[in-house]
């Protein structure tokens, strides 16, 4: 019975319950067996929360109850493993008052420590007042959960629980946060910040969530959202956290279908522009002597952005460093990770050539001279090609590039 759940992924919630009572009825038998019930009886207390009383609905079974899996199995395995039987002689007797602080139960461990310290393989009497320390200790603990809502950790860290969750071991942890870059991670904090909130209203686990409520959430999101792109957004990030491949399940997949039909996704640009009279008033900015620092560095954008062809992410990822210059050619590296970028996929190259017969608007000439107009108010260790034209005169990210 074991071995058959611990393969699963789902199974209604009376099999696991029926499993819990199996191991709870052999558990008098079983050294320390109570103790690895406690995770089993939470995920279907939370199952439970999400479907009342209905025990025939379907529940997940997370990765991280793998290792409760594999102790029992190992239990029933083993032909040497037993519990010792209880018997009324004891070899310490420990008195304790009344505690009205709910200290009772760390007063009792205390005791152990100072009064049986060297008792091994013997039965020690606790006589404590205290009744709910009585249970703590004869139960292993509690399964009573804080009713408190913890507030949301990041995005990141959200991302590095859930891997976590998932038995990932923490020499691969930052490897594997390494394959989303920044700028997913930053897309996926709304969507992970509204999830984080849904699951605390609910009670439920945001890394082992069943489908209904995940349904109930997209809903959600599609009432409050005006584009299909933030509902595939809010699935890919709940998919990514899930224990199990949530974006990709049947009724996950028909919702988002339908939602894409009732939403159609639009287009970001739906006329192509002219850039002709663009570029003759751009040749208008001719000589640079007299020519302000905001209108060369929008100058400047434009001209690069017209002849590479490249997003503003690239135009924004620029540095000094990677300029070369010759004679009559500039070449752009770009080393950084951009969108574009992926496995066995070159870096952009940006080559340049000096526009002889139209210094007005060869990028050459123009690139030298904004670097020759910036030097003085360039911040120290400040490689960015691009600066803000205020002060403090800081390297500008991407959205300012594209404004």
């Amino acid at each position: 019975m074991m071995q058959d759940m611990s393969e699963r992924s789902r199974c209604p919630i009376e099999d696991f319950a029926r499993m819990i009572g199996s191991l709870i009825s052999v558990c008098p038998a079983v050294l320390y067996g109570l103790l690895y019930t406690k995770r089993f009886e939470r995920e279907k207390f939370l199952a439970l929360q999400s479907h009342p009383e209905d025990y025939k609905a379907q529940m997940s079974i997370p990765r991280y109850l793998k290792d409760d899996f594999d102790w029992w199995i190992k239990v029933f395995s083993d032909t040497r493993q037993h519990n010792l039987i209880r018997s009324n002689v004891y070899a310490c007797e420990i008195f304790s008052d009344a505690s009205l602080t709910g200290w009772g139960a760390s007063s009792a461990f205390y005791a152990l420590k100072c009064f049986a310290s060297t008792l091994r393989d013997c039965n020690i009497l606790l006589r404590l007042d205290n009744t709910t320390a009585l249970a703590y200790i004869n139960k292993f603990g509690s399964d009573s959960s804080s009713g408190m809502e913890y507030p949301f950790p990041g995005s990141s860290e959200v991302i590095r629980q859930a891997f976590g969750a998932q038995t990932v071991p923490s020499a691969a942890l930052e490897v594997m946060i390494a394959s989303l870059a920044p700028s997913t991670i930053k897309q996926y904090t709304r969507p992970l910040r509204t999830w984080w909130t849904f699951c605390q209203t609910h009670g439920i686990s945001p890394y082992a969530p069943d489908i209904a409520r995940v349904l109930e959430f997209l809903s959600q999101e599609l009432r409050h959202s005006n584009s299909y792109s933030t509902l595939n957004t809010a699935r890919s990030a709940i998919s990514l956290i899930s224990s199990t491949e949530i974006g990709n399940h049947p009724l996950v997949k028909r919702f988002c279908k339908g939602a894409s039909y009732l939403k159609p996704p639009k287009p970001r640009y739906d006329f192509i522009w002219d850039p002709a009279p663009v570029i003759a008033n751009l040749a208008t900015m001719f000589p640079y002597t007299s020519i302000s620092l905001p209108a060369i560095t929008k100058k400047l954008v434009l001209l690069l952005a017209l002849e590479s062809g490249q997003r503003a992410q690239t135009l924004a990822y620029i540095k000094i460093s990677q300029l070369s210059f010759s004679r009559d050619k500039l070449l752009i590296r770009i080393p950084d990770r951009i969108k574009t970028s992926g496995p066995g996929r070159a870096q952009p190259v940006l080559s340049f050539s000096r526009f002889l017969h139209r210094p007005e608007l060869c990028i050459i000439t123009l690139l030298e001279h904004y670097l020759d107009l910036t030097k003085e108010l360039r911040p120290a260790n400040c490689d960015s090609l691009f600066l803000s034209y205020v002060k403090p005169h800081k390297s500008v990210e991407v959205q300012t590039i594209s404004r």
